[in-house]
């Protein structure tokens, strides 16, 4: 059975040749999780011509039906149409295109060379990775892309061979956005197929340019009126097509790294990340959280916020108003979640005596550190670094018998210490989002303060 196979192969494949081919081979793409594949069968001879011919070139008759998810194509264009069997007098250059299935994210090439004339080589460039595979039988290359009936297009070539440019250069609006092209610059040559240039540019504005390459004394542009945004960072140009400015819209203030890959006409552009605007701070189920930042912070509304001095086994809190100053720990007071949004005017440094000291300052080294759980600080016994805009506490010294925990005392006669202290038994809740406690038909709020 095997003998009369490959019988049939033989007679099938002979029956696009006129004379000895110059090289006969064929490529099987196959789905890896769901094995559903296609084939395309090249065939080079100078007999053929680079276009059409009749009897030789076989279509690919596409069928993209939901009901054949592991389906796929493999094809080469001749003009408009797609074609699985290209019968060409050259082979160099030739695109090979594919339509995704509907189950794999991840495909593989195998092959089989059937005619190979003396000296002739055929090899596969992925355009996007940089990479160049024989077309033998003994490789193969795995690579991604994205299911759901996706054209892949542009990306694969057989024996791919390139000049790269002299030069990447950029001409825009850049310096005056919306007015003169008053702007050039040169491309870095990161000699790899990439070319980089980076720019610090406004936020929330449009930008207009263009793309520039140079070989020798001739240059091609690759304007095709791509607008680039957050959302649409990366686009493969027209190179020396219709020329119609690029446009780029920016979001934030910062540093756009633009990256020229020539070997795919790729231009993608690199956003800075969006500046921060504040912090959430989330108190626990006691109704309590430590905290701290880089920049000094607003203290919102429902939200208590307390620097705290050690005395003997007690952290005596003390209130706080208005800001939290830039790397100072404090500890917050309330429910839900409460912003704190970054100061625009200049904190000073609190003036009064603070233990609590911002997570930023902590490593590993330090010992007799304490940290908040629940309603009281308790010695930490880990070795990872601690959370970021957190707070922590760490004793001056190691006494014997030194605390496990830290209670935590809010300053004041009618505070929640002391409130708790007695033997009636204290009752916290929550309502309206603040914590409240009840205490012999009384509330108290955080404070120690009665409300009702």
């Amino acid at each position: 059975m095997k003998k009369l196979f490959i019988a049939m192969m033989a007679v099938a494949f002979s029956a696009f040749t006129f004379a000895a081919d110059d090289a006969l081979a064929r490529i099987t793409l196959t789905g890896t999780t769901s094995g559903g594949q296609a084939q395309i069968i090249l065939i080079e001879n100078s007999a053929y011509s680079a276009g059409y011919d009749n009897g030789y070139d076989a279509p690919c008759n596409i069928n993209l039906a939901e009901d054949l998810p592991k389906t796929l194509h493999i094809y080469s264009y001749i003009g408009a149409y797609k074609y699985s069997t290209i019968a060409t007098n050259n082979l160099d250059g030739l695109h090979v295109d594919f339509i995704t299935n509907l189950l794999d994210d991840e495909y593989k090439m195998t092959f089989e060379v059937f005619t190979l004339a003396s000296g002739r080589t055929l090899d596969i460039y992925d355009l996007d990775k940089g990479i160049r595979t024989d077309i033998d039988p003994a490789e193969s290359y795995t690579f991604e892309a994205t299911k759901g009936h996706n054209e892949i297009k542009d990306r694969f070539v057989i024996n791919y061979s390139h000049t790269a440019p002299d030069y990447v250069i950029m001409n825009g609006d850049f310096i005056t956005p919306g007015g003169s092209w008053a702007y050039t610059s040169n491309f870095t040559d990161n000699l790899d197929g990439s070319f980089s240039l980076d720019l610090d540019l406004a936020a929330d504005t449009w930008y207009h340019f263009q793309l520039e390459e140079g070989y020798g004394s001739t240059s091609y542009i690759a304007a095709d009126g791509t607008e680039f945004n957050s959302t649409n960072a990366s686009h493969n140009l027209t190179v020396d097509g219709w020329h119609s400015a690029l446009l780029l819209h920016t979001d934030v203030a910062g540093t756009y790294t633009f990256t020229w890959y020539e070997l795919g006409d790729n231009l993608t552009i690199t956003f800075p990340a969006a500046a921060s605007t504040g912090y959430t701070v989330t108190p626990n189920a006691a109704g309590y959280a430590t905290f701290s930042a880089d920049e000094a912070t607003v203290i919102p509304a429902g939200a208590t916020v307390y620097r705290g001095e050690i005395s003997g086994e007690e952290l005596r809190l003390y209130t706080i108003s208005g800001y939290v100053p830039a790397n100072t720990g404090v500890i917050v007071a309330g429910a839900g979640a409460l912003d704190f949004e970054i100061a625009t005017v200049t904190v000073p440094a609190l003036s009064e005596d603070n233990d609590l000291k911002p997570t930023s300052a902590y490593n590993t080294s330090l010992e007799n550190v304490y940290v908040l759980k629940g309603d009281a600080f308790l010695k930490y016994v880990g070795s990872d670094p601690l959370a970021d805009n957190k707070a922590f506490i760490q004793l001056p010294s190691a006494p014997a018998g030194a605390p496990q925990h830290l209670r935590m005392v809010i300053n004041g006669p009618q505070d929640i210490e002391s409130v708790e202290a007695e033997n009636v038994k204290a009752e916290k809740f929550i309502e309206d989002g603040q914590i409240f406690i009840r205490r012999d038909n009384k509330v108290y709020n955080v404070q120690g303060q009665i409300v009702k």
